[in-house]
């Protein structure tokens, strides 16, 4: 057993603690504030560190996720969650064109990764505001969707517009559009025209 001081645990070891399991959340928690804000009420915490080295590097494991070649410990790699919001408008539903890869220059919806504690509803809310420049407020859930030898999952929500003006928001959009489901523009994902009959199967 190792007594640690938090602002004493680096960034390095933060990352091997997340990924191995080693300390509970709430412990994990506080060593990650502390070192984000340097700010700490001085107590310790006693936390069983059985990954001391360096990062080491990884080899394949008989169960098909990465261990560590010191130690042999399992390295999980977890699925990322994203947000996407379909935004009914003037008759029709807000799209963005992508100024990243993957699919520049195609249409989507306002999405992006959900943040570490964040509520989904309230990171699809914020994307849309990012991109967009739309204050809206998530409303239901229109799907969760997911796909072998992919590892993020999306969830798309409905939102209603409650302020803001449609716009560029950031450097991730290059147009921001209000178009006809019927009419669609080239569409960057093959899963979102399968999003859209499902968000129009929902509608009264």
């Amino acid at each position: 057993m190792v007594a640690a001081h938090v602002s004493s645990v680096p960034y390095r070891q933060c990352a091997i603690l997340r990924s191995t399991g080693s300390v509970t959340v709430s412990q994990l928690s506080e060593f990650e504030r502390g070192i984000r804000t340097g700010v700490y009420d001085r107590r310790k915490i006693t936390v069983e560190l059985d990954h001391t080295h360096e990062l080491p590097d990884l080899r394949s494991g008989p169960h098909g996720h990465p261990e560590c070649s010191e130690c042999g410990r399992t390295i999980w790699s977890d699925p990322k969650l994203a947000g996407a919001a379909i935004v009914p408008m003037d008759g029709g539903i807000v799209m963005v064109q992508r100024a990243i890869e993957p699919a520049v220059g195609k249409w989507s919806f306002p999405s992006g990764y959900v943040n570490r504690g964040e509520k989904v509803e309230r990171a699809v809310e914020r994307e849309v505001r990012e991109e967009c420049g739309l204050e809206t407020v998530a409303e239901r859930l229109v799907g969760l969707y997911s796909e072998d030898d992919n590892e993020i999952v999306l969830a798309v929500y409905e939102v209603r517009v409650t302020g803001g003006q449609l716009r560029v928001g950031d450097h991730e959009t290059l147009d921001v559009q209000v178009v006809d489901v019927e009419d669609l523009p080239e569409l960057a994902f093959d899963h979102d025209r399968g999003i859209i009959a499902d968000w129009m199967g929902l509608r009264p």
